[in-house]
């Protein structure tokens, strides 16, 4: 993956803590 390690990162983290959060298979 050639992204930057800050945005994409911190929203990868949000939306994976929602989708645990509400019980959601995000993958």
């Amino acid at each position: 993956m050639n992204v930057p390690a800050q945005f994409p990162w911190d929203r990868f983290r949000t939306e994976a803590r929602l989708a645990l959060a509400t019980s959601r298979p995000a993958f």
